[in-house]
């Protein structure tokens, strides 16, 4: 019998900055022109690999409007790591950042490693947002920061290995009992012949909640 850690990542942002969109390229590969807006709460999965370890990677993409908030806040609780997305063609979803950043602290583990991802880099020309304030806010909060295109694939795989890789680094030396004290991350007895089949399962794996 081997083991596969599950990490628990949620998708967080105003409605329309290109979350679903962003899952949606990661798990499936594809990018959709005409997205709806996420009603409550969607879920995705997938799996890599970190220094031979078998990472199953979970993530509840989350609604952007208000009337949803409290329903997506159930969520934050057991999350290891937050991805936080605005659009850099729409300045008031970078404004909001802090907004959801403050609610992220509020009613997250306080152990969360949190990424700041500026979606649409392919409508670069329409960019009201620069490179240097998305970097600028991530270095004054002390997270991650990345830009990306949820539409041409760019940096999106490497947001979510990237936050998986630090949490990682954080829990690897742990053992099984202090795991539990780490929310959002779990070690999990596996079959070895399921392994094969994780990684076709997991591009299968999308449903709304």
């Amino acid at each position: 019998m081997s083991h596969k850690y599950l990490y628990k990542f949620i998708l967080i942002g105003d409605a329309g900055v290109g979350k679903s969109c962003v899952l949606l390229q990661y798990t499936n590969k594809k990018f959709e022109t005409s997205y709806n807006y996420t009603i409550g709460v969607e879920f995705g999965s997938q799996m890599l690999e970190i220094k031979n370890n078998l990472i199953q990677i979970q993530i509840w993409d989350t609604a952007g409007q208000e009337t949803f908030r409290s329903i997506t806040r159930n969520y934050y609780r057991e999350a290891a790591g937050a991805i936080l997305c605005y659009d850099i063609t729409r300045r008031s979803s970078f404004v909001n950042v802090q907004v959801w950043l403050e609610d992220i602290l509020k009613h997250s583990p306080k152990q969360i490693e949190i990424i700041l991802v500026g979606n649409k880099t392919d409508l670069d020309k329409k960019r009201v947002v620069s490179y240097e304030e998305g970097k600028k806010f991530a270095k004054k909060h002390n997270i991650i920061f990345m830009e990306c295109s949820a539409k041409t694939s760019f940096n999106v795989d490497k947001i979510f290995e990237d936050l998986a890789h630090v949490i990682y680094d954080k829990t690897c030396s742990l053992d099984k009992d202090e795991l539990t004290k780490f929310q959002g991350v779990k070690l999990i007895p596996i079959d070895p012949e399921e392994l094969e089949d994780l990684n076709e399962k997991s591009k299968n794996n999308s449903q709304c909640c």
